[in-house]
């Protein structure tokens, strides 16, 4: 029996109850990796939508790596794998990550995405989780072990809170005051 090691995932919602409409770089949860025992390589995550919003309404799906260490989600961190546009019945496969999870220190991601402008309605809700151990793919560097199961692999706190998309109201005001008004005039426009 080979020994090898073992990988803990602790979720943070960082998202708030509401979203604006053609918002961009929303970041939805915070997800802390500890590997115990060897470097572990996670190579794929799954990640599910639930609520009303659809594959139109939020795109470019990305996690980023917390690379300077700062516990939230800014221009320096980088992205890990690909931007993902559409789901397979509301999964998202975040594969080829190659994100390396090194013991001794918490190894962060960033969940973030963007809520388009022409697609969405506002009132839609959202949420974005892990479902199960079987959503995370790992193989621990030093064993070349996969870690399948849940005694490999712990999650906690793996779904983001409930966000409501929201629209937006612009109004455009013209002068209609007339250049030229005698006092006691009735009816005369100024908006």
């Amino acid at each position: 029996s080979t020994i090898h090691g073992t990988l803990a995932v602790v979720g943070t919602n960082v998202i708030g109850s509401t979203v604006e409409v053609n918002s961009t770089n929303i970041t939805v949860i915070k997800y802390n990796f500890t590997a115990i025992g060897e470097n572990i390589i996670v190579s794929v995550l799954n990640i599910t939508r639930n609520e009303t919003a659809a594959d139109a309404d939020i795109v470019f799906l990305t996690f980023y790596n917390d690379t300077d260490g700062g516990g939230a989600f800014n221009v320096g961190d980088e992205r890990v794998g690909s931007q993902l546009n559409a789901s397979s019945s509301s999964k998202y496969m975040f594969n080829g990550l190659a994100f390396n999870v090194t013991p001794g220190r918490v190894n962060t991601l960033f969940l973030v995405v963007n809520i388009t402008k022409t697609a969405t309605t506002g009132g839609k809700t959202f949420r974005f989780n892990l479902v199960n151990t079987g959503d995370v793919t790992a193989v621990g560097s030093s064993s070349d072990l996969n870690l399948t199961s849940s005694t490999n692999i712990t999650l906690t706190t793996i779904s983001s809170n409930q966000a409501k998309i929201f629209g937006t109201l612009s109004a455009v005001a013209a002068d209609l005051t007339p250049d030229n008004a005698n006092t006691g005039q009735k009816d005369v426009s100024i908006l």
